[in-house]
C-alpha cells in the first residue's frame, strides 16, 4: 500500500506545472515571515497530552503567565513536560505566525497539535532573513509542493466521492460541523 501511494504522488507530481516567477513572487508576498523576515525565535514551552474536556484548555487559556499555566496544569492533575525550544518563523503556517505576533509580549500563548498542546513564551527573537539567490529555488520548492499537496487532496477528495467507504462501528469520523472547511 505504502509504494502504491509513493508511486500515485510521483505520478501526481509530474503533472504540477512548475511556478513562474510570478508565482514565487506573490508567494514570498504573503509568506514574509520565511524569507525577509524570518527570525528564530526562542521559547519557553510546556508540552502535554491533549486533555479529553474542552473546558481544560479554557482555564490554561486565561493564563498570563507561565507560572500560571504550571499552577493550572498542577491543579487539574495534567502531566506535563517543559523545556526551551527554538521555533523558526519559516517553518511556521503564515495564519499562524500573525496570530503568534498578536500575542503581547510576555504572555504565553496556547497551540492546539493534534493530540499535543503546547503552551508557548517567546523569551528572544534574532533576525534571520533569506535574502540573494537561496531565496528564489527555496520559494519555488514551497509553491510545488503546495500545489502538490493541493493536488493529491483533491485526488483523494474525487477518489473518496466515488467509492462506497463502510466503517465498522465506534470507527466513522465525526459528522461536518457546518461552515468547516470540507464541510457542506
Amino acid at each position: 500500500d505504502a509504494l502504491l501511494v509513493q508511486l500515485l504522488s510521483q505520478k501526481v507530481a509530474r503533472s504540477v506545472k512548475a511556478p513562474t516567477n510570478a508565482d514565487t513572487d506573490k508567494f514570498m508576498a504573503s509568506n514574509p515571515g520565511m524569507f525577509g523576515n524570518r527570525v528564530i525565535f526562542a521559547v519557553d514551552q510546556i508540552r502535554f497530552a491533549t486533555p479529553a474536556r474542552d473546558d481544560y484548555l479554557k482555564q490554561l487559556a486565561a493564563a498570563k503567565t507561565m507560572d500560571q499555566v504550571v499552577a493550572a496544569l498542577d491543579s487539574l492533575k495534567i502531566k506535563y513536560e517543559r523545556g526551551n525550544v527554538q521555533v523558526d518563523s519559516a517553518q511556521v503556517p503564515a495564519p499562524m505566525l500573525a496570530q503568534i505576533q498578536k500575542v503581547p509580549a510576555g504572555e504565553p500563548f496556547v497551540v492546539p497539535m493534534g493530540q499535543m498542546v503546547a503552551v508557548s513564551l517567546i523569551t528572544d527573537t534574532k533576525p534571520a532573513p533569506l535574502g540573494g539567490d537561496q531565496v528564489r529555488p527555496l520559494a519555488a520548492n514551497a509553491v510545488r509542493n503546495q500545489e502538490l499537496g493541493k493536488a493529491l487532496q483533491d485526488r483523494l477528495t474525487a477518489e473518496k466521492a466515488s467509492a462506497k467507504i463502510e466503517y465498522q462501528p465506534g470507527f466513522s469520523p465525526p459528522p461536518a460541523t457546518p461552515g468547516a472547511p470540507g464541510a457542506p
